[in-house]
């Protein structure tokens, strides 16, 4: 019998769905497809040279198999090697621009103002751009006599959006920068990455308005809990290239046909990259909020597990905001891809203490926009 609890298995599970749907329903044991027996009784086949090219292809496939297990200790040794250096994965791998702490910080406080937030914008690659093509959405964009106002300049941009929702636009509109730019074969783990943890905050900042707490720095605690996975996954698939260059080269060299051939058929595998992120990602994400040094916004301190007893009450509701509005978040997304039975869904529910009032709160939400007042006209 397993030791795990609903949460934890939950949560492996939802760390199956990151990766992929056919891997998330594989490794519940259930396949879907259509299945058609060969049928050859009509074809004259060489018996002998078939069986000849079935122990082949099984020998290759051994092979294959041996040199992806070395292939990816090597990986696990490196990624093992890069997790304690958090500058490098700050500045490198996750390249965390040094202007968004200054930026959130000053976001936070009440002295905060357009002229002030310009410099600090233009600072962060793309970040001008995107603010820009932000308020030119429908539903965001300024209206006048019925037309909408095409907004070019990033300081009227900046004035249209507004201070209380630039808290939480630019977190995210950063967020989306720093994503991997390609996982494949996966193809769709970044976006199931970026809708989770989107998913995660706009639950959690709820919750911490319902708590009557800072519902920006929820927030932003939350979206930020995704750091971890966009390190791991960037990691992940730059060593998988890099570790199988080299494999392929030490291969050539030797003139090791076979080796060669198998190394070319090896991709990137669901449960390796699985078992990295439960290792890695929740410390990762940890680490890169304490290493932004925020002096205003208090993240870290909501992420962080509780130490301190005699902690103050509005912190211990910030932090029940960001663990439930997580699990929250998790939940929706089991339940949208048909991942979670009603009766697990309730166990899970109850294990997270999500009551009935929260619960009512949240099913209201859109997971997918944010839920900001644009000032009128």
């Amino acid at each position: 019998m397993s030791s795990l609890n609903y949460g934890e298995i939950l949560q492996q599970r939802f760390y199956d769905l990151l990766i992929s749907y056919d891997f998330a329903k594989n490794s519940q044991g259930t396949h879907f497809g259509d299945f058609s027996q060969e049928v050859s009784s009509f074809l004259a086949v060489d018996m002998k040279a078939k069986k000849s090219r079935d122990n082949e292809k099984k020998a290759l496939e051994s092979r294959k198999q041996k040199l992806s297990d070395e292939l990816h200790q090597t990986i696990y040794d490196l990624m093992g090697q890069a997790v304690p250096d958090t500058q490098g994965l700050y500045e490198k791998t996750v390249a965390i621009n040094d202007a968004l702490p200054a930026l959130l910080d000053l976001l936070s406080v009440r002295a905060a103002s357009v002229s002030r937030i310009e410099p600090l914008v233009k600072e962060i690659r793309g970040l001008e751009g995107d603010l820009i093509q932000f308020i030119n959405l429908p539903g965001y964009r300024k209206e006048n006599n019925g037309q909408p106002v095409k907004v070019d300049n990033i300081r009227v941009a900046l004035s249209f959006i507004g201070i209380e929702n630039l808290k939480l636009v630019v977190p995210c509109l950063v967020m989306r920068r720093l994503l991997p730019a390609s996982t494949e074969p996966f193809t769709l783990l970044k976006r199931k990455i970026w809708e989770f943890n989107l998913a995660a905050a706009i639950s959690s900042r709820r919750l911490a308005q319902f708590y009557e707490v800072d519902d920006a720095g929820v927030f932003v605690a939350s979206l930020f809990q995704g750091l971890g996975q966009i390190a791991v996954s960037k990691l992940y698939f730059n060593l998988f290239e890099e570790v199988r260059r080299d494999a392929l080269e030490t291969a050539r060299k030797a003139v090791q046909k076979e080796d060669y051939q198998a190394l070319l058929m090896i991709e990137p595998d669901g449960q390796a990259l699985k078992n990295l992120i439960l290792e890695f990602s929740e410390n990762i994400s940890l680490d890169l909020v304490d290493y932004m040094q925020l002096k205003r916004l208090a993240v870290s301190k909501i992420m962080h597990p509780q130490t301190d007893k005699n902690e103050r009450p509005e912190q211990s509701r910030a932090r029940q905001a960001l663990f439930k509005g997580t699990a929250y978040g998790r939940y929706k997304m089991l339940h949208r891809h048909k991942l979670l039975s009603t009766t697990e869904a309730k166990v899970y529910i109850r294990e997270c203490k999500l009551n009935s009032s929260e619960i009512k709160v949240l099913n209201q939400l859109s997971m997918t926009r944010l839920n900001l007042r644009m000032a009128s006209d």
